[in-house]
């Protein structure tokens, strides 16, 4: 897990949270995936960035577990590379309003999405009634 500070003008906040309590960090595609904060610093908003384009706000905060499945069309351009996966990022981020400036904190916990396998064959001819 990763931490940073886009900005600090409200004094020090902290995001802590990560996969939900029991969770793998490799999932199927499909498959439920769930973020869950247990920030003790007080903030106004949370923000979960799933990494494939969705992000999710959360005005005044959230607690327990948030939910979120991954599902890439067949025909996408994504590279699963040789182990049938990708990995993906997804932060969890708190902010502090104070006026009109904030503080800003996120934290980031990698996860992995394993792709269902594709066979492909390859035939040089095909003998029919024999």
């Amino acid at each position: 897990m990763t931490a940073y500070y886009l900005t600090n003008n409200c004094g020090s906040i902290t995001a802590q949270g990560g996969l939900c309590s029991g969770s793998p960090t490799i999932f199927c595609i499909g498959d439920s995936i769930g973020i869950e904060n247990n920030t003790s610093s007080i903030y106004d908003d949370a923000y979960i960035c799933w990494g494939d384009g969705r992000i999710d706000s959360f005005p005044g905060g959230f607690t327990g577990c948030v939910k979120h499945k991954y599902n890439f069309p067949i025909d996408s351009c994504i590279n699963i590379g040789t182990l049938g996966q990708i990995n993906i990022d997804i932060k969890l981020g708190i902010k502090k309003q104070c006026g009109p400036t904030n503080s800003f904190h996120w934290i980031t916990t990698p996860i992995a999405i394993k792709f269902k396998p594709k066979a492909i064959f390859n035939v040089d001819s095909i003998c029919v009634g024999s």
